[in-house]
């Protein structure tokens, strides 16, 4: 347990404190640790996936796309993402490049339009647009940033048959609430693995507008976990996105060069 951190630093020595201890260790987590346990578990500092992509409309009809995402990350734990489209030859090229900035600083996106050689910064209200007709924000391509929410234990609900942590995020203050199309979400965090499950987002009017699922959950070494499958749905659209990893690779060296402004523009290999 997170809490378990915290015990000998609380407690006492006799038999009185030895029973706080003990109530202290068998305590859930609160909301913030669960979130921070979990970035703890699952960082890594390199990670490079093949990703296919399927955009369903609300008649049902798919589009096909095919892309790669770089994720490095620097000794503070902040990591530059880079995401490219291999295919449809239409949208090949196309990239976006975030850099992750820290604790109380806001992230840096920039996306490249290959057709207009083009590099442009996404800011601002921007980033609660869709991200290239799929069902994901810009805002959904951002890590947690866990200095801009607050964060809440509503209690357990398993999903799909496992038992999860559900956990309210809601934003900061009323410059974080400016930055983001969610009055609040709802998260689904796996006991077991400390893996999302399920999120729900809701709009400022407390609508609920999307969901995403995580599924075909891998072990990949030590207590590392991955989802190789995201849906992300937008009920009142009838519209869905679905993600499948295809190949992941955390040994390669990840050139810093290429998670650049100037690397976002550079063709794939």
């Amino acid at each position: 347990m997170i809490a378990d951190r915290y015990v000998w630093r609380a407690c006492g020595s006799g038999l009185c404190s030895a029973l706080v201890c003990l109530s202290t260790l068998a305590a859930e987590p609160t909301g913030r640790e669960i979130l921070e346990r979990q970035k703890q578990v699952h960082d890594v500092s390199r990670e490079t996936s093949h990703l296919s992509m399927r955009i369903y409309d609300r008649k049902g009809r798919a589009r096909e796309r095919a892309l790669v995402t770089h994720v490095k990350r620097d000794e503070q734990g902040d990591a530059r993402v880079l995401l490219k489209f291999l295919s449809p030859a239409d949208i090949r090229e196309v990239g976006l490049l975030t850099w992750e900035h820290g604790a109380g600083r806001k992230d840096d996106q920039w996306l490249y339009l290959p057709a207009a050689r083009a590099v442009k910064r996404i800011a601002g209200a921007t980033r609660k647009g869709a991200f290239m007709g799929t069902d994901l924000a810009y805002e959904d391509l951002q890590a947690e940033d866990l200095s801009r929410h607050s964060y809440t234990l509503l209690g357990s609900e398993a999903v799909d048959g496992v038992d999860c942590w559900k956990v309210e995020a809601r934003p900061g203050d009323k410059a974080d609430r400016a930055l983001t199309g969610y009055g609040h979400r709802l998260l689904w965090v796996r006991k077991q693995d400390w893996v999302t499950a399920r999120i729900d987002f809701f709009n400022h009017s407390r609508k609920h507008v999307k969901t995403a699922t995580f599924g075909d959950v891998v072990a990949l070494s030590g207590d590392l976990r991955r989802a190789n499958r995201v849906v992300y749905e937008q009920p009142l659209r009838k519209t869905r996105t679905e993600l499948i990893v295809t190949a992941r690779d955390l040994e390669s060296p990840i050139s810093d060069a290429l998670l650049t402004r100037q690397g976002l523009m550079r063709p794939s290999r």
